[in-house]
């Protein structure tokens, strides 16, 4: 590969790591804003992107007292035991 090429590779390698840099700044900025707004319900979303990320083949157990089983019964209108 002519030597050009090459400085350009590592030009462009550079650019794209300092653009994930900034954009993983970014997004904790705003994670801190989301959690200092409400952190009650921060933590509940961070709970549901957390079951999302497992996929559809995997299978969740959750106690009948946790909050997400509650959230789900109402979800389904049935009532909490």
């Amino acid at each position: 590969m002519p030597q050009f090429f090459v400085m350009m590779d590592q030009v462009n390698a550079a650019e794209a790591e300092e653009i994930r840099g900034n954009a993983d700044a970014e997004a904790t900025r705003i994670y801190g804003v989301a959690f200092n707004a409400d952190p009650e319900f921060f933590s509940f979303f961070r709970t549901l992107e957390s079951y999302q990320a497992l996929g559809a083949n995997s299978t969740l157990m959750l106690r009948a007292d946790s909050d997400f089983f509650r959230y789900l019964e109402q979800s389904q209108g049935l009532e909490p035991e």
